[in-house]
């Protein structure tokens, strides 16, 4: 297995987390104060559909790290794989700098490693080398 590989796989485990984070969220756990600013404990309901989109987005994340690392497939071509990995840590470098900026101790403590974390993450996957047998 390579280390693009063992990335990819990090970067889905721990999105695989935030997924479920963001639907107990969306189901009105009370977990708030550590998402949106910490202002909630239980999120009000657009928050709650807000972290619903969050999900997706972030299931969406979740493939493009795994089909970056060539774990699954098939999917769009190199480039297309190599600019969704850019985008997606581009996003996550926004976010980190959101929660690090953040009102609630909580959500500075937990998710900015978390999110600068994945963000390595995926810089790593959009610089490591195309998938076996493809063009950069």
């Amino acid at each position: 297995m390579s280390i693009a590989q063992w990335v990819g796989l990090l970067a889905a485990s721990v999105l695989a987390l935030v997924i479920v984070f963001q639907v107990l969220l969306a189901v009105g756990r009370p977990l708030g104060a550590a998402a949106w600013g910490g202002r909630h404990v239980v999120l009000p309901p657009r928050l709650r559909w807000a972290s619903l989109a969050s999900a997706g987005v972030l299931a969406l994340m979740t493939w493009v790290a795994l089909a970056r690392a060539d774990l699954v497939g098939p999917g769009p071509g190199p480039f297309v794989t190599r600019a969704a990995t850019w985008l997606c840590a581009c996003l996550l470098l926004v976010n980190t700098i959101g929660n690090a900026a953040s009102t609630s101790p909580t959500e500075r403590r937990i998710m900015t490693p978390t999110t600068l974390l994945l963000a390595i993450s995926f810089v790593a996957l959009a610089t490591s080398p195309a998938e076996p047998g493809a063009p950069s």
